[in-house]
């Protein structure tokens, strides 16, 4: 059966999607100008050699330079290295960079010192002795890297690189970084331009949400939020109490050769961003631990692939609202030159392709969440093609759909939505199996959705028929696997090598 899986998978993710594709750029770093070492055994009063380290992170960065005025945009560019070893951080911050140690005056001009961050072979940082709420790696400059640093039991995020949503910071990556534990996000990125994450493995974060049959709120194993130009790949993500990989009011985004499975909400999502690729993923979920059970949900396994809508602003716009149409919407934010709020313009979610991935005991969703009057979403050309979707899970009970199309209220833009090429199968003698559900509240934006959902040569083994919807290019073979035989799956480490 895993041979016959895995030949119709691979027949399917070998196609190559014809659309011209969003150009997503990648950052640059600079070479480090300076670099300070530290080590659990160091003294502050050493000069931060290799040989005579420093032992506390803020020592290292203030022993950094600033930029010069008028020379490189005044920026600096400086790292600290971390010595192999097991650091305990303690107190209410651990290895944060203020605001005080970024940012200065000198002779009327601004001037920078943007720190990187390297672990030396085996560097783990623990959170054990850190006070609650407090930072473990917290960075905020443009043109840096955090890099080979093993992170256990954060009591905030296990990296956050905070830039400005009102004017981005730009150039960061953050890669061969393992976070096992944190109260909210395992990487968060946010209020920057050209972004990678890259190689990296998060598991057991999000945990402030562990075991919760509360509100539907949760953090992210990995977070890029309102930023341009980011690229997430060759990731490893799961068991996480939230979501798991989320691109968040993202323009111009890349998401591809990611491993994500078993987290709680979600495991891979299009929150509000647009221009975005979603492209050779393995997502599954198998650990039933990890269903979400919130609000009186009943437990449903994590959606494998969500495109969404879920703007909501913490504060609006004043006097803004948009209408069917708008590919924009408007927060307002404040920052460290910005006392008063400002209005930011963020694009609705807008040209995704979603092609190439495999997806099992899980589904593919489009839904809107946040829309509402002077609020209108927009959820339009979406290219959803050339994916194996084989199986879904959850409570035994519950409606489980293997593609779903859920709008919450008429207020949405909902248009040019395509799926084609794709394999979707399930086991179709489980009467709660859906192979397609959909919910759109009549008057949808005043347009037949119907009508802008487009169902061209997929191969189902069993052809749904939804009233209003052409399936009559469709498919149907009731020989494809409708299930995985996970213990015949080959390890991670394996599969992570498969050039899909």
């Amino acid at each position: 059966m895993q041979k016959k899986y895995l030949l119709i998978s691979l027949q399917f993710v070998f196609s190559i999607c014809n659309a011209q594709l969003p150009i997503v750029n990648s950052p640059t770093i600079p070479s480090p100008i300076e670099s300070v070492y530290i080590d659990p055994n160091g003294n502050d009063l050493n000069p931060g050699t290799f040989a005579l380290p420093k032992k506390s992170f803020y020592a290292a960065i203030s022993s950094i330079n600033f930029g010069i005025p008028n020379v490189n945009g005044g920026n600096n560019y400086g790292e600290v290295v971390f010595k192999t070893g097991d650091y305990y951080p303690t107190g209410s911050s651990g290895y944060t960079q203020d605001y005080n140690n970024w940012r200065t005056i000198v002779g009327g001009f601004y001037v920078y010192k943007n720190i990187s961050v390297r672990g030396l072979d085996n560097v783990v940082l623990h959170g054990d002795s850190l006070a609650v709420e407090s930072q473990m790696i917290y960075l905020t400059g443009s043109g840096i890297k955090v890099s080979n640093i093993k992170i256990k039991d954060s009591r905030l995020h296990g990296v956050a690189v905070i830039g400005s949503n009102i004017t981005h910071h730009s150039n960061v990556v953050v890669g061969s970084v393992n976070v096992d534990g944190a109260i909210d996000n395992g990487i968060w990125v946010t209020g920057y331009n050209n972004v990678l994450v890259q190689n990296c493995v998060l598991t057991n974060t999000c945990l402030r949400n562990y075991n919760s049959i509360g509100a539907c709120k949760w953090a992210s194993a990995c977070r890029v939020e309102n930023s341009k130009h980011a690229t997430v790949v060759k990731n490893e993500i799961f068991n996480n109490w939230g979501e798991g990989l989320n691109m968040s009011l993202v323009r111009n985004a890349k998401v591809q050769d990611n491993i994500v499975y078993d987290n709680y909400s979600v495991n891979i999502y299009c929150h509000s961003t647009s221009n975005a690729i979603y492209s050779h993923n393995l997502t599954y979920n198998t650990d039933s631990t990890y269903w979400r059970n919130c609000v009186g949900q009943g437990k449903t396994a994590a959606v494998g692939i969500s495109i969404t809508n879920e703007l909501q602003c913490v504060t609006g716009c004043f006097l803004y609202g948009n209408n069917c149409g708008t590919l924009t919407s408007c927060c307002s934010h404040l920052d460290y030159d910005n006392i008063l709020y400002q209005p930011v313009l963020y694009y609705l979610t807008d040209s995704v392709y979603v092609f190439n991935n495999i997806v099992l005991n899980a589904s593919i969703s489009v839904w809107d969440a946040s829309s509402g009057f002077n609020n209108y979403a927009n959820l339009s050309n979406f290219f959803i093609s050339h994916n194996t979707v084989i199986g879904v899970s959850g409570q035994q009970n519950l409606n489980k759909p293997l593609v779903n199309i859920y709008m919450g209220s008429p207020f949405v833009r909902y248009q040019n939505v395509n799926f084609a090429k794709n394999l979707f199968s399930a086991d179709t003698n489980n009467v709660n199996i859906v192979n397609l559900n959909t919910y759109v509240p009549n008057g949808t934006c005043n347009q037949p959705w119907q009508t802008e959902t487009f169902f061209s040569n997929n191969m189902w083994n069993k052809v749904p028929n939804n009233a209003g919807l052409n399936f009559s290019q469709e498919l149907q073979n009731t020989t494809i696997s409708q299930n995985v035989n996970y213990n015949n799956l080959p390890p991670l480490s394996q599969m992570h090598q498969i050039q899909l």
